[in-house]
């Protein structure tokens, strides 16, 4: 288990992509368990009033706040007991920053994973709207 949450393992799935023309089974940052918590801090607790869902990159702080948080909880039990864990900004900083990094180094830094990760948001949004009948 440490090495799910030291290299972010528990938040990525495997997916066949084409990168650069080449057929590639690439982590992608987008493993269920991630989305479904995005998704309930949106919009069942409200969150969504607070996004520019205009801005591209508006979900990617939340994204990483997430996935830092999700890390924290799996690490409270990485030795198959639970033990409790500081959720603390001074705790989570480093997993989120780590995310925060992979988003601006990795993903962006490749069209099509960038294209997929917008692609991600939008589905997000469209979903969360779908489910509560808000119109943003």
């Amino acid at each position: 288990m440490p090495t799910l949450t030291t290299h972010l393992q528990c938040l990525f799935k495997m997916q066949e992509m084409m990168i650069g023309g080449v057929l590639q089974n690439v982590p992608v940052l987008e493993h269920a368990g991630l989305i479904h918590v995005v998704m309930d801090v949106l919009w069942v607790n409200g969150f969504y009033k607070d996004i520019d869902f205009q801005d591209p990159q508006s979900l990617d702080g939340v994204i990483a706040l997430v996935g830092a948080a999700i890390c924290l909880a799996i690490q409270e039990y990485e030795m198959g007991v639970w033990k409790r864990i500081d959720f603390s900004t001074a705790k989570s900083k480093s997993t989120y920053t780590s995310i925060k990094t992979y988003m601006m180094q990795t993903i962006y830094s490749c069209v099509e994973l960038t294209e997929r990760f917008h692609l991600i948001k939008v589905n997000m949004k469209n979903r969360g709207v779908s489910r509560t009948g808000i119109v943003l």
